[in-house]
């Protein structure tokens, strides 16, 4: 049984990455002695709720973009506080959720020569990665092969990046949620976005083509499940239309099972998975996406889902007509459970390629990972600020 710590940076609603952490809880209960470290608050009540050891910790600028005073005192603060934890709890992996909170390991690591690893749930920029120390760590693990060529050309740091897809949350499914509970007609083919209302997520090329499908006499509507920033012009947009804002919802998966005719995830090219789109083929639901980002390897078109062109709102109605017409292109391929997941594969990325049995911590293997990493530390910003130079020239 190991003993694995998470540290997870989130706010804001209950989303995919802390899915993905507390299915992480329920798959290794029993198994592995997990302690959760987190300063998302929802995420603290949800594990509580589920009886899992979590602390509610606070990290004031971590996140910031700069180098604020702010910052370098809570990631020495939180970097010892970190080490005394993982020494008091004997803890032999460290899992930093999200990558963030990736620059508070850094310290800690090397006092303990704890073997960490970093688990990326979103598309973030070289410099971002350099700058919350990502590069740093024993592991680097990437929801999609979209987000692991973030490090193309920087071998030293790839070698130890792995791609992991998503797995399902492992909860009971809850129950059905009718169309009618939304006041949707039995007669509409309805299609369900669920996600987070931001540009990123294009809800508008979903409501354009709901608009696509009215002028073609299709009885369609769209069910749009989510808040956010972008909630008042997508209803202003959507004014006339059969569309129905249901507002944030934790049960997603008993909307798919109950109203879904066809779940949509017109992203842009910064989704990075779409852990929807999982739950839609559990719910047995056809799924469309776009092209953008890492959603094609999560949907094989013509397979077991829709691929469309990203901000194509025209070949999006294209694709929902023909399911429309044609049902089974939706087909087995697309009622399945994907298996192949984070739950199978994620302790076996706890150490580097290579490094042997380094769980034990002998002070000769302490010291020669203190060393490794010291040298990732120095020579990849090196390797990086060479490679901006001899480009600028």
């Amino acid at each position: 049984m190991a003993r694995v710590l998470i540290l997870h940076s989130g706010e804001g609603p209950i989303r995919g990455a802390e899915v993905v952490v507390l299915t992480m809880l329920e798959l290794f209960r029993g198994r592995h002695a997990i302690r959760l470290v987190t300063d998302h608050e929802g995420l603290v009540a949800e594990a509580r709720a589920h009886g899992h050891a979590v602390e509610h910790w606070t990290f004031p600028g971590a996140r910031s973009p700069k180098l604020t005073w702010a910052r370098l005192r809570t990631t020495v603060v939180a970097g010892l506080r970190l080490w005394r934890l993982i020494r008091r709890e004997r803890i032999e992996l460290v899992h930093v959720n999200n990558g963030h909170y990736a620059q508070l390991m850094v310290l800690p690591a090397l006092l303990a020569g704890v073997p960490w690893l970093v688990h990326l749930h979103a598309t973030l920029s070289r410099r971002t990665q350099f700058l919350f120390g990502i590069y740093c760590a024993d592991r680097i693990v990437a929801v999609s092969n979209m987000v692991h060529r973030a490090w193309q050309g920087f071998p030293r740091v790839l070698r130890k990046c792995r791609t992991v897809y998503n797995t399902l949350p492992v909860f009971a499914d809850p129950a059905p949620v009718p169309r009618s509970a939304f006041g949707i007609a039995a007669d509409r083919f309805v299609i369900v976005f669920a996600g987070l209302l931001t540009p990123a997520k294009a809800v508008d090329v979903a409501i354009a083509a709901v608009a696509h499908l009215v002028r073609r006499g299709r009885p369609v509507h769209l069910l749009v499940v989510g808040d956010g920033p972008e909630r008042d012009r997508l209803a202003a947009m959507a004014e006339g239309l059969p569309v129905t804002f249901a507002g944030y919802r934790r049960d997603v998966p008993g909307i798919f099972a109950g109203s879904a005719d066809v779940v949509v995830l017109p992203s842009r090219t910064t989704e990075s998975f779409g852990l929807v789109l999982l739950e839609a083929a559990h719910a047995g639901v056809p799924r469309i996406g776009s092209t953008g980002g890492g959603i094609p390897e999560v949907i094989a078109d013509g397979e077991d889902g829709l691929l469309f062109p990203i901000d194509d709102a025209a070949a999006l109605a294209d694709r929902i007509e023909r399911l429309m017409d044609d049902p089974a292109l939706g087909g087995p391929a697309g009622r399945r459970t994907p298996r192949r997941g984070l739950h199978r594969r994620l302790l076996a990325c706890r150490v580097p390629r290579g490094a042997g049995d380094e769980l034990a911590r002998t002070p000769r293997r302490t010291a020669r990972r203190a060393l490794a990493r010291l040298g990732d530390i120095v020579l990849t910003p090196l390797a990086f600020v060479a490679g901006k130079l001899l480009r600028g020239r």
